[in-house]
């Protein structure tokens, strides 16, 4: 019986040290065995966190590490030679995307102020010239 606690103490320990090295993902929108889609969710959430708050953000390094646990190394270092060189495709996609969407959202803002402005002004011109 001490045996097999022995030998269970020894499996455990080492399986620790397996998992702590090798950590599992437990993201179930990712279960097929290709995980490339997933390792490059991570990484990308891992740039835009990068942009926003920088690279030494305890958030942004969790969502590296994450990045870790699901890309291979030479996937890991490749894309951060391209961030690093600032043609890593997937941020500046979404820097433009933003962009744009800034853009777009300044000249609706616009045409809302205008319309609302002659809106006022034909409301105004409606109630005091009817006395």
């Amino acid at each position: 019986m001490a045996e097999s606690n022995s030998l269970n103490h020894k499996f455990m320990k080492n399986y620790d040290e397996i998992t702590s090295q090798n950590p599992h993902s437990s993201d179930p929108r990712f279960l097929q065995m290709n995980q490339f889609n997933h390792c490059a969710y991570r990484y990308t959430m891992f740039c835009r966190c990068a942009k926003e708050l920088g690279d030494d953000d305890p958030r942004c390094k969790f969502q590296y590490y994450r990045a870790q646990i699901a890309c291979t190394v030479e996937q890991l270092e490749e894309w951060d030679d391209q961030r690093q060189k600032g043609k890593f495709k997937k941020c500046l996609k979404s820097e433009k995307r933003r962009r744009k969407y800034e853009e777009r959202y300044e000249e609706r803002m616009a045409i809302i102020y205008h319309a609302t402005f002659y809106i006022y002004i034909y409301y105004f011109d409606i109630f005091f010239l009817s006395f």
